[in-house]
């Protein structure tokens, strides 16, 4: 036993430790390689991502999300998250920033859900959380109950906390107007509006169509956003409504399809090229899991659209030769153009020893009034097990669920639960034309894109088997061009 009185450096726990390198192969073989690419991303260890706050600046993508340990189990089950930082200018090589914002304080609970800004007028970017401190009273905090804070930065990469409280509120979301030159702040939903020309003082905004929009609809009171982009406003909060506005402070307008994919708490940030993204995560059972970035599509009546970013999707290698390992039903054709025929019972073509982890991209072209049609994945057997993905035409449902029965799963609600993987998209429009999907599997992580306009993402709670399904029921469709890729090893 050895005792000092003062803290250790890291070089100096690692010379005890057996040294550098005996340090760095232990890592490895605790841990396991460093994962290169952000897609999918979450931290080594006992450790998950949870919610995301984006930024862009001078063409550098700059992805802020809260560092998550036990599935919001640590300091006992307060959270203690922390901001972890990661930027890129190409949206393929990232940089892994130190923490931008940690716990310092034993009373701070968490950092709660914020934003990061910029500020032109000064040069510095800020940095605006909660302390979650309606969690818990903890005797020697300064202030009682939930209040935001900021941290400032010279560089947008070290940042230094300024313990004075700003504002009472709960997550929030802060924004720049640059005709007006004044900067607002939003939270619990909306309720809560201020603006300022200097982010030190704030008044409160009389008449806010965020406030009016939030009460009339009775918005979620969690992590709220915004985004600015090809002179559209949006607005959203965690209960994954979306509005839109010509102004940047409303009135705002339901965009009727939403957007909604099954990721948690995704923020939005324009980055260039008239590109914007969003970030959230998709979860493990519990809170917290691995970071997904999205590429916005927008339509000309400012309604927006979710697709795969091309720049992150993960490497593949060579493409397989698929075999027809078995078939139900009216089955005729190849892959290259592969028909599924069925009346009122299922008809499929399966393949097996499909990767777990794998791309599949096809293009598919139903008949018209054909009932449902899918792919099921990981599956089993006679089509006993699985994740089928339907598609509904004449009720623009898509959904993820089981096979029931041997036959096609029940319908699945509009909702996706934490960890789950069953649950349908929001209204999705033009299935019962040809589409594009697009298909990631890995990790037990399913990912989907829909005509370049729509995603969906669930995680299956075991691997599930090797065999992948093409299914119909109830009318005829044709799968074409299917390309079925391993993903390569990072």
């Amino acid at each position: 036993v050895a005792l000092w009185d003062r803290a250790l450096k890291p070089e100096e726990i690692a010379a005890l430790s057996g040294g550098a390198e005996h340090v760095a192969r232990r890592d490895l073989e605790i841990l396991g390689p460093p994962q290169r690419s952000l897609q999918y991303w979450r931290p080594r260890g006992k450790a998950y991502a949870g919610d995301c706050m984006v930024t862009c600046r001078d063409g550098e993508f700059h992805l802020f999300y809260l560092y998550d340990r036990l599935h919001h189990g640590a300091k006992w089950g307060l959270g203690a998250h922390q901001y972890g930082h990661f930027s890129s200018t190409d949206l393929k090589h990232w940089t892994h920033h130190p923490l931008a914002v940690p716990i310092q304080r034993q009373w701070e609970c968490a950092m709660g859900t914020g934003n990061v800004i910029y500020n032109p007028n000064d040069g510095k970017w800020y940095a605006f959380y909660t302390d979650c401190g309606s969690r818990i009273q903890f005797v020697d905090k300064p202030q009682r109950g939930a209040w935001l804070f900021r941290s400032v930065s010279e560089d947008g990469i070290h940042f230094t906390k300024d313990f004075r409280p700003v504002l009472p509120g709960f997550d929030s979301d802060i924004f720049y107007v640059p005709e007006t030159r004044t900067f607002h702040l939003i939270a619990e939903g909306g309720r809560t509006h201020y603006q300022s020309g200097d982010l030190e003082k704030w008044a409160e905004v009389p008449d806010s169509e965020f406030r009016k929009t939030a009460e009339r609809d009775n918005l979620s009171r969690i992590c709220p956003d915004t985004l600015a982009w090809n002179s559209w406003y949006y607005f959203t909060t965690g209960s994954s409504r979306i509005y839109k506005s010509r102004r940047p402070v409303g009135p705002w307008e339901e965009i009727p399809k939403n957007t909604f994919d099954g990721l948690f708490y995704s923020k939005m940030h324009e980055f260039k090229d008239r590109r914007a993204l969003a970030a959230g995560w998709v979860a493990f059972p519990g809170w917290g899991g691995n970071l997904v970035v999205r590429e916005l599509v927008q339509s000309p009546n400012g309604e927006l659209g979710l697709k795969f970013v091309p720049e992150m999707i993960p490497a593949c290698g060579p493409p397989l030769v698929p075999q027809l390992a078995a078939k139900k039903g009216d089955v005729s054709g190849d892959f290259a153009a592969l028909r599924v025929r069925a009346e009122d019972t299922l008809s499929y073509a399966a393949v097996d020893n499909v990767p777990h982890d794998s791309r599949i991209r096809l293009t598919v072209r139903p008949s018209p009034g054909v009932e449902v049609f899918g792919v099921c994945l990981c599956g089993e057997g006679d089509y006993r097990a699985g994740s089928e993905l339907s598609f509904r035409p004449a009720s623009n449902h898509v959904q993820f669920a089981h096979p029931h029965e041997g036959g096609v799963g029940k319908k699945q609600p509009v909702v996706t639960l934490m960890g789950g993987d069953t649950g349908a998209l929001p209204s999705v429009e033009g299935l019962d034309k040809p589409f594009t999907l697009d298909i990631i599997t890995k990790d037990r992580i399913l990912d989907v894109c829909i005509g370049e306009r729509r995603t969906l993402i669930a995680r299956r709670a075991d691997p599930g088997g090797n065999r992948l399904f093409f299914f119909a029921q109830g009318g005829e469709v044709v799968f074409e061009q299917i390309d079925l890729r391993p993903l390569s090893r990072e």
